[in-house]
Protein backbone atom coordinates (compact mmCIF):
# COMPACT_ATOMS: atom_id res chain seq x y z
CA UNK A 1 0.00 0.00 0.00
CA UNK A 2 1.26 4.15 -0.74
CA UNK A 3 2.21 6.03 1.88
CA UNK A 4 -0.88 7.83 2.55
CA UNK A 5 -3.52 6.00 0.98
CA UNK A 6 -6.43 4.40 2.95
CA UNK A 7 -7.83 1.35 2.59
CA UNK A 8 -11.30 0.87 1.79
CA UNK A 9 -13.28 0.07 5.21
CA UNK A 10 -16.98 -1.76 5.22
CA UNK A 11 -17.60 -2.31 8.60
CA UNK A 12 -21.01 -4.20 10.01
CA UNK A 13 -20.72 -3.30 13.75
CA UNK A 14 -22.85 -4.80 16.70
CA UNK A 15 -26.57 -5.19 16.92
CA UNK A 16 -27.74 -3.53 20.12
CA UNK A 17 -29.22 -4.13 22.13
CA UNK A 18 -29.03 -7.84 21.64
CA UNK A 19 -30.24 -10.20 23.07
CA UNK A 20 -33.62 -7.95 22.13
CA UNK A 21 -36.68 -7.18 23.48
CA UNK A 22 -37.99 -5.20 20.46
CA UNK A 23 -36.48 -2.34 18.28
CA UNK A 24 -32.21 -3.48 16.88
CA UNK A 25 -30.30 -1.21 15.94
CA UNK A 26 -27.00 -1.77 13.74
CA UNK A 27 -24.80 0.49 12.46
CA UNK A 28 -22.55 -0.06 9.67
CA UNK A 29 -19.85 1.61 7.84
CA UNK A 30 -19.44 2.41 3.84
CA UNK A 31 -15.97 3.23 1.85
CA UNK A 32 -18.29 4.63 -0.60
CA UNK A 33 -21.75 5.12 -2.47
CA UNK A 34 -23.08 2.05 -1.78
CA UNK A 35 -26.59 0.36 -2.66
CA UNK A 36 -27.08 -1.58 0.51
CA UNK A 37 -29.62 -4.83 1.53
CA UNK A 38 -30.64 -5.73 4.63
CA UNK A 39 -31.87 -8.92 5.47
CA UNK A 40 -33.45 -10.43 8.44
CA UNK A 41 -33.31 -14.80 8.59
CA UNK A 42 -35.11 -17.64 10.87
CA UNK A 43 -32.94 -20.19 12.14
CA UNK A 44 -34.65 -22.09 8.82
CA UNK A 45 -32.68 -19.83 6.11
CA UNK A 46 -36.01 -18.19 5.91
CA UNK A 47 -35.78 -14.39 4.84
CA UNK A 48 -38.69 -12.80 7.38
CA UNK A 49 -38.33 -9.25 6.01
CA UNK A 50 -35.71 -7.05 3.91
CA UNK A 51 -34.91 -3.62 3.36
CA UNK A 52 -33.13 -2.31 0.36
CA UNK A 53 -31.33 1.31 0.28
CA UNK A 54 -30.22 3.09 -2.62
CA UNK A 55 -27.04 5.47 -3.54
CA UNK A 56 -25.65 5.61 0.55
CA UNK A 57 -22.76 7.98 0.72
CA UNK A 58 -19.58 6.88 2.54
CA UNK A 59 -20.06 7.44 6.25
CA UNK A 60 -21.79 5.61 9.40
CA UNK A 61 -25.43 4.78 8.66
CA UNK A 62 -27.97 3.13 11.29
CA UNK A 63 -30.96 0.77 10.65
CA UNK A 64 -33.80 -0.27 13.36
CA UNK A 65 -35.39 -3.32 12.68
CA UNK A 66 -38.63 -3.24 14.73
CA UNK A 67 -39.45 -6.93 15.46
CA UNK A 68 -43.15 -6.15 16.65
CA UNK A 69 -43.76 -5.20 12.87
CA UNK A 70 -45.09 -8.78 12.07
CA UNK A 71 -48.52 -9.96 11.98
CA UNK A 72 -50.28 -12.98 11.48
CA UNK A 73 -47.57 -15.34 9.86
CA UNK A 74 -45.14 -12.93 9.62
CA UNK A 75 -45.07 -12.57 13.82
CA UNK A 76 -41.51 -12.72 15.11
CA UNK A 77 -41.24 -15.21 17.73
CA UNK A 78 -38.63 -15.37 20.60
CA UNK A 79 -35.45 -16.81 18.94
CA UNK A 80 -32.32 -16.93 17.16
CA UNK A 81 -32.24 -14.16 13.55
CA UNK A 82 -29.43 -13.78 11.41
CA UNK A 83 -29.36 -10.03 9.96
CA UNK A 84 -27.01 -10.11 6.70
CA UNK A 85 -25.81 -6.88 5.04
CA UNK A 86 -24.34 -6.77 1.31
CA UNK A 87 -23.43 -3.59 0.28
CA UNK A 88 -22.68 -3.15 -3.51
CA UNK A 89 -21.39 -0.37 -5.51
CA UNK A 90 -24.02 1.91 -6.55
CA UNK A 91 -22.19 2.52 -10.12
CA UNK A 92 -21.10 -0.85 -10.75
CA UNK A 93 -23.26 -2.75 -9.15
CA UNK A 94 -20.44 -5.14 -8.09
CA UNK A 95 -20.89 -6.58 -4.58
CA UNK A 96 -18.10 -4.78 -2.09
CA UNK A 97 -18.65 -6.51 1.21
CA UNK A 98 -20.97 -8.83 2.56
CA UNK A 99 -21.52 -9.39 6.74
CA UNK A 100 -24.30 -11.56 8.97
CA UNK A 101 -24.64 -10.86 12.93
CA UNK A 102 -26.51 -13.09 14.93
CA UNK A 103 -29.35 -11.26 17.29
CA UNK A 104 -31.33 -13.42 19.68
CA UNK A 105 -35.17 -11.61 20.27
CA UNK A 106 -36.55 -12.22 23.72
CA UNK A 107 -40.38 -12.04 24.00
Amino acid sequence: MAFGVKRNRFRFHKLTPNPSRGDATLSYELAGGCDVKIEVFDVAGRSVTSVSRSDLAPGVHDFTWDSNEGSGPRDFTTGAYFVRLTARNAVSGIEEFSATRKLILIR
